[in-house]
């Protein structure tokens, strides 16, 4: 994933769902655009370049949302840091996979948030920082999910433009072949 393209990704990302979040809404929750990139990132790249990119990503989302520069940022780089400790070859191609760490990195992110806001008394602007513990788990959920739903489209769609034309099916019939390979040394 070039720096190029993946900058542009997280703006394009960005301005979407500044644009459209409100268009797409069902039951008031729209889905997390930047946790899916946040993820994908976490999945595709280097353990290092991953944090990095999804500490871009939150700090975008940070910046796009009115948010205080940081929380955002942290917790993406904290998912990304636990799901490239955690993932493997086996991970990569899987949509199941993309479809937990989408739903996992989106419901810390939104809990993590209104956590920072609720335990630790900081004051954010705006944000699930603002409402009881109920509201924030039902918001966060809602969003998880919706992003969840929507992440093998965003993923395979990553991959055609971030990944140099892989696709998914073709990191899983690599992984086959090497399966294959080893079974028979």
């Amino acid at each position: 994933m070039g720096p190029v393209r993946a900058a542009l990704a997280v703006g394009v990302l960005a301005t979407l769902q500044v644009a459209f979040g409100g268009a797409v809404a069902l039951f008031g929750v729209s889905p997390d655009l930047l946790a899916c990139f946040a993820v994908f990132a976490a999945l595709y790249c280097r353990p290092e370049a991953g944090i990095a990119w999804a500490w871009g990503a939150g700090l975008t989302s940070d910046v796009f949302f009115g948010f205080k520069l940081g929380p955002f940022a942290i917790v993406y780089a904290v998912c990304a840091y636990v799901l490239g400790g955690m993932r493997s070859e086996y991970m990569r191609g899987s949509h199941l996979t993309h479809l937990v760490a989408t739903f996992g990195c989106t419901l810390a992110s939104h809990l993590g948030y209104w956590l920072m806001h609720t335990v630790f008394k900081l004051t954010f602007e705006g944000g699930v920082g603002r409402v009881e513990a109920g509201r924030a788990l039902n918001t966060a959920l809602g969003v998880a999910v919706y992003s969840a739903a929507v992440a093998p489209v965003l993923f395979e769609l990553f991959t055609l433009t971030l990944g140099r034309g892989v696709r998914s099916s073709d990191i899983a019939a690599d992984l086959a072949a090497g399966l294959r390979q080893r079974g028979g040394a």
